[in-house]
This record gives structure tokens, sequence and C-alpha cells, in this order.
């Protein structure tokens, strides 16, 4: 098996997976691109051997677990990777609306989402662990982590929490993470954090929308997390961050994007949590102004 390069992933193979080989995963509500669904199909089949588990931290009713899982069983190997998916399994009326109703789920009562999760992730229960709950506040103790999906970075002091508990888990080397809204630009201290841990995660791929994965290089120390974490950092630190993660992903042609973070913080100087940022920024084409190196 190919090892998993920035050379291998330059040409997206991902965008070569069909909506049959996607199947009944299409199904499942999610908020992900078709790209991004492709990918996370893609990634699970190339890494269905690697020993390890497969975590899906923030997974909604299921979406992108149900793409991993789909990838993976498509490989049919002898013995699949368990896979865990945490969220908190709660939705909103509003949410409902737009994010279920709107997508062909029956409506229902009350705002728990774990039966509908368990329904919808049937086809791929002998595989799938739920875990209900604030996912800063689990804990892991099933070994190593092959795959790592962070798609609950929504504030800064959460995302750092997350990297404490699940990254010291990671195998130099093999492991692979992917921040799914790294590019967001409501959500800077990401990139901002994985430029800070850099010395231990290599740059894979840019997935359009928003999306980055890493290989894991080099073991982090719990002393070293803590040294990194990115909540308390001022607004001019993490700006410097974003700076640099510009010039380290300069291959994915993503540097407008970073400098649409550099400008929304500016806009919403100290805000730390996503929901919070009340000043829209506009996507640019192209950055407006230089990006200042650290």
């Amino acid at each position: 098996m190919e090892r998993l390069t920035k050379t291998v992933m330059s040409s997206r193979p991902w965008r070569f997976v069909t909506e049959e080989d996607l199947g009944c995963a299409l199904g499942v509500p999610s908020m992900l691109n078709r790209e991004e669904a492709q990918f996370y199909f893609w990634l699970a089949h190339r890494m269905a051997h690697v020993s390890g588990s497969m975590v899906d931290l923030g997974c909604f009713v299921g979406g992108s677990t149900a793409y991993l899982a789909a990838g993976a069983s498509a490989r049919r190997e002898r013995q699949r990777p368990r896979m865990f998916a945490y969220d908190q399994f709660h939705a909103s009326p509003k949410v409902k609306r737009r994010q279920l109703y709107a997508k062909g789920i029956s409506q229902f009562d009350g705002q728990d989402t774990l039966p509908l999760s368990k329904a919808l992730l049937s086809p791929w229960s002998d595989q799938v662990v739920l875990r209900k709950g604030r996912i800063e506040d689990s804990t892991w103790s099933d070994g190593t982590i092959s795959l790592l999906i962070l798609d609950a970075s929504k504030t800064s002091r959460t995302m750092d929490m997350m990297a404490q508990t699940f990254f010291p888990h990671l195998v130099p080397g093999i492991s692979v993470i992917v921040q799914q809204d790294e590019l967001h630009w409501k959500e800077p201290w990401i990139a901002a954090q994985m430029q800070r841990l850099r010395a231990c995660f290599e740059p894979l791929c840019y997935v359009p929308g928003g999306t980055v994965a890493y290989l894991y290089t080099r073991r982090v120390a719990p002393d070293l997390l803590r040294a990194r974490q990115v909540h308390g950092l001022s607004d001019d630190r993490i700006t410097r961050a974003l700076a640099n993660s510009a010039e380290r992903l300069s291959a994915f042609g993503v540097k407008h994007k970073l400098q649409r973070q550099i400008n929304a913080l500016r806009l919403n100087p100290g805000q730390r949590k996503s929901w919070r940022f009340r000043t829209w920024v506009p996507e640019i084409a192209e950055s407006p102004q230089r990006i200042a190196a650290e």
C-alpha cells in the first residue's frame, strides 16, 4: 500500500469516488460538501488496513461517520477498524428544520438525535460506537488512533482540550488527522494550533471548502501540548501564527482564506467562540493586504 504523502494526494484522487460508491451513506444528513464526502470515503478506504481506531469528533447525526464506515467497508477487510463517533446528539428546532427535515428526515419530537443516529448508521452498527456528551469532557482508553476527524473546534478552549485528550494516542508516521474547519473564517484558532504544533504534523492536502489533512510525524508530549495551547493567546500572536501558516500551506493555494481569518479576528477582537463572530467577512479571491510574516 502506497504511503500517504502530499505528492500522492496532490491530484485529489478521491474525486473518482462515485455516488454508487458512497451508496446508502448519502442518505445520512451531513454538512459536508460532496468533495469532502468523497475524501472521507477515500481516506477511510485507504486506511482501513491500518491498526488503530477511527475517531470522529463532532459527527452531528452521523453523516461524516457514514462516509468513513462506507469507505472502510468497501475494502472488505476481514477485520474492519472500529469507529467512535462523538457528539452531543442534540438538535434545536431550527437545526432540525434546516439540516434534517429539509434533507428528507421525518419529523420527530424532542431534540435528542441519538436514536435517529443509531437508525441512520445501522448498516455499520458492527463497526460504529456512538458516544454522547460534551467532547471536551471525554476521555480515551481504547488504544491507538489511526484516523482522527476534528469537527468540533467551535471554541479555542474546546480545541485545546480535545488535543490534550486525543493527540497523545496518535502513532507517528501512520496516523492522519483531518481538521474539518481549519479554514473556516470563524475559527482562526485551528490553523494557529496546527502552526504551533508544526514540528509534529506534516500537511498532506487541502479539500475545497475548509478541510486540511495532516500526517502525524513526531510524538507530541502532553507538556508540549500544554505549552502550545491557543486559548489565552493574544490576537497578535494568533495573527502571526496564521501568517506563518499561510506560508506553510502555500502549495494548497489557500492564502486568501487565512487572510480572511486574520481580517475576521481584527473585526472581532478577542473573540474565541465561533458563534459570537458578529462582523461578517466576505470571501476574497486574493489577499487585499499583505500577510505580515512573524
